[in-house]
């Protein structure tokens, strides 16, 4: 367990940095065998709907300016519910229950929308991911590709609009096992939001920015 914790420790730490693919350069290629990817694969495969522990429990982590709390001067929130699985067939990711809240944090400016989407059903982040990297054997870093957030039909000002959020890609995850518990850490980043197909709000348009990278930070927690 106290890896588990070291590992979300460094992560959180590590989450803020500006230029999310720097040390990876251009080439997916991992480099792993295909018998050992498939290893992977399948002990990452399945549902996590959070573990016993703190370090384990799910989570969706996020940055809200609106905390005044002089101890969290990072202004670190989260909220809970959410859970996330892995399929090893098709290599994607699904996560359930980041609410709309969280999502419409930074709209400022439009009081219709922003209600719209804190009232509607929590949407679904998926992603397809790659493998890319395995370390003192129990922990694997992947690259996760994820697709718009969207509401299809989403009905605000008397008028049914399609809103989706756009995310940074590729987003960096790891995944650590030991005896006792599993833990998945993946940092998303929120670029904009879309209004029928035409953006309508930048969260961050330059990944050099650090305030803009925080405003957009997402990261999702999810153990067993």
């Amino acid at each position: 367990m106290k890896n588990l914790s070291r590992l979300f420790a460094i992560l959180i730490c590590c989450t803020m940095a500006v230029s999310l693919t720097s040390c990876l350069g251009t080439d997916d290629d991992s480099g792993i065998d295909a018998e050992t990817y498939q290893k992977w694969l399948s002990q990452m495969s399945g549902t996590y709907y959070g573990g016993t522990s703190y370090q384990t429990k799910n989570r969706v982590y996020f940055i809200n300016d609106t905390i005044t709390d002089k101890n969290n001067k990072n202004k670190l929130d989260s909220i809970t519910g959410i859970t996330a699985s892995y399929y090893k067939g098709d290599s994607t990711i699904v996560v359930n229950g980041i609410s709309g809240r969280v999502l419409a944090k930074e709209i400022k400016d439009n009081d219709a929308l922003k209600k719209a989407l804190e009232e509607a059903y929590s949407p679904t982040l998926k992603a397809k991911f790659v493998i890319y990297n395995i370390l003192n054997s129990n922990i694997a870093y992947y690259l996760a590709y994820p697709y718009d957030i969207t509401y299809p039909e989403l009905k605000y000002n008397g008028e049914t609009h399609k809103v989706s959020f756009k995310l940074y890609s590729p987003a960096i995850g790891a995944y650590q096992y030991t005896a006792n518990a599993e833990l998945n850490v993946i940092d998303f980043y929120v670029l904009g939001v879309y209004v029928d197909d035409k953006l309508a709000y930048t969260i961050c348009d330059n990944t050099n920015n650090e305030d803009q990278m925080k405003k957009a930070f997402l990261e999702v927690v999810v153990g067993r």
